[in-house]
């Protein structure tokens, strides 16, 4: 097979090739770090979106021994009401979001999360790409990231797709410089399932990469698939 990559040339050429390079090392992590997908529909049949989020966010940080941890959300409002749930359970958050967050605000916060205050940051796909962090040892996706938004004013018919080019850069916010890494993705919907199902067609993923277990499953049978996980990290 014939490996063809384009080079899309910017006025800045070194940009356009620094981006090239950054692509290639987030494919080699994507193939060496340790994915899971926790699959909540059945489990949400009677429960809200966010109290799954709740549920699961709470159950993975309590019992996983990560340095540190970026949970991504598909808007905003997860965000925040994810920090709302973690700082009434008493686990310590930062948060970062695009706008309305200022530029300032953002700055804090991150800085206070690479300062290892907080071993958790809650955010969007705002920092999906250039982010470097060497002490993150889990990514956990909280819904999947899509592209096809209608733009305001648009007359063009809205068609959503997974977004793997998101994916594939959240995904390599861990297992960086040479260290272990996992990836953890949660569907909560029927079509969030498809749509990860499309992302791991496009990025050559294939079923028997992910550890996929049901929510019902992965609590009654959490022992032996945390114990597997912080041993991933640990390098043990």
């Amino acid at each position: 097979m014939i490996d063809t990559r384009v080079l899309k040339v910017s006025s800045n050429p070194r940009d356009a090739i620094t981006r090239c390079i950054i692509d290639d090392e987030e494919r080699l992590l994507i193939k060496k770090m340790s994915l899971f997908h926790v699959d909540v529909r059945k489990y949400a049949s009677d429960r809200d979106r966010q109290e799954c989020y709740n549920s699961i966010v709470h159950f993975f940080v309590s019992q996983i021994d990560a340095t540190q941890t970026i949970i991504f959300c598909e808007e905003r409002k997860i965000v925040h009401a994810l920090k709302a749930y973690l700082d009434k359970e008493g686990i310590p958050a930062s948060v970062l979001t695009g706008k309305p967050m200022d530029t300032e605000t953002r700055k804090k916060n991150l800085k206070e999360f690479r300062d290892q205050k907080t071993r958790i940051l809650v955010t969007t796909s705002v920092i999906s790409r250039g982010i470097d962090i060497p002490s993150v040892e889990i990514v956990v996706n909280l819904g999947i990231p899509r592209k096809g938004w209608e733009q305001k004013g648009s007359t063009r018919k809205q068609v959503l797709t997974g977004d793997a080019d998101t994916f594939r850069h959240r995904c390599g916010r861990t297992a960086r410089f040479g260290r272990k890494g996992v990836a953890i993705t949660v569907t909560h919907s029927e079509e969030e399932w498809k749509f990860f199902a499309q992302i791991c067609h496009d990025m050559g993923i294939k079923n028997e990469r992910f550890r996929s277990f049901p929510m019902e499953k992965v609590k009654s049978e959490s022992g032996p698939l945390i114990a597997e996980i912080n041993k991933l990290i640990s390098g043990a």
